[in-house]
């Protein structure tokens, strides 16, 4: 069985991968000719429109992320070819994040930093506590979940919104997300986890950000087309998000006309929050075992549902 990888291991991991009966072709990001009659894809964005027409034996589309947004959708619904994402191996890092960027707002960490570049020593009123405050998650999956795990011993309410309201472990309380309205007038801080679907499209706009108590804070680690930025940026400007703490962009890398980039209850990561020492191996260990059970007739891990987007 032929297996394509335009994803980079070590000899000793290729072995692993050649040892389980494949025949594995190493690429850069462009493949030769001979390669589209694979029958896994290993890749980030090798797979387009413009070429899936090619992979005349393709069967299992193994990416190495989590977003499958650019894909060829339409495309690939009229094949059998499977597609098996990232899910859940960098949830750890990211939750992680999510403590991160909490933590940056509540202690006001860009006065801290911007007295520091000054050499100014000056007592900062405007830093707090987390203990007693309400955490709202928009998204209840692996992500969630493990900031929750996290932010579980600060003494904070978690609550969690899913598409049917079922119980998450280490959330307080778990609703549908379509009672969403029940808890923006309560929740200190409003975390987007929500997947990139047509449902979630620009699902933070205007008049949902109309409803959040004034002073509200927002973090973003999902992807950038769930939010309108312009309505977004609106929110900050009248007051009603406080703070907002962005890894996810609709345009990567955030273009430097942006307003974001000056606004100072603004902070900007590059689309980090996923990033690890550990994510080299954590990818390898989920292909491998794909790779196994695929070989072997078994279910595989983390098929999507091109349909729900996720």
């Amino acid at each position: 069985m032929k297996a394509v990888f335009t994803i980079k291991y070590t000899d000793k991991q290729i072995k692993m991968i050649e040892d389980l009966g494949y025949d594995v072709i190493v690429r850069n990001k462009f493949l030769n000719e001979e390669d589209y009659d694979c029958d896994v894809l290993h890749c980030f964005k090798t797979l387009t429109s413009e070429n899936l027409h090619k992979f005349v034996n393709l069967k299992l589309v193994q990416l190495a992320s989590i977003g499958f947004e650019h894909l060829p959708k339409e495309e690939l619904l009229k094949t059998d070819i499977k597609i098996s994402n990232q899910n859940g191996i960098y949830s750890k890092p990211i939750g992680e994040w999510i403590v991160y960027n909490i933590l940056q707002i509540i202690k006001n960490d860009k006065k801290i930093i911007e007295n520091q570049q000054l050499k100014k020593w000056e007592f900062i009123r405007d830093v707090d506590e987390l203990d007693g405050k309400t955490l709202l998650f928009l998204g209840t999956g692996s992500i969630a979940t493990e900031a929750a795990k996290r932010l579980s011993n600060f003494g904070v309410k978690i609550i969690g919104l899913n598409s049917n309201g079922r119980d998450m472990d280490f959330f307080d309380e778990c609703y549908s997300l379509s009672d969403i309205d029940k808890f923006l007038q309560i929740s200190d801080f409003i975390i987007n986890v929500l997947p990139a679907t047509d449902k979630t499209y620009n699902y933070i706009n205007k008049d949902l950000l109309k409803k959040f108590k004034k002073g509200t804070n927002f973090i973003n680690v999902s992807r950038g087309l769930v939010v309108n930025e312009d309505d977004l940026l609106w929110a900050l400007r009248e007051g009603i998000v406080k703070n907002a703490c962005l890894d996810v962009f609709v345009n990567e890398p955030l273009d430097v006309s942006s307003p974001f980039w000056d606004m100072e209850n603004v902070y900007i990561s590059p689309h980090i929050s996923w990033s690890s020492s550990k994510k080299n191996e954590r990818v390898f260990e989920n292909l491998y075992d794909n790779m196994k059970n695929f070989i072997e007739n078994k279910p595989l891990k983390n098929i999507v549902d091109l349909k729900k987007g996720y």
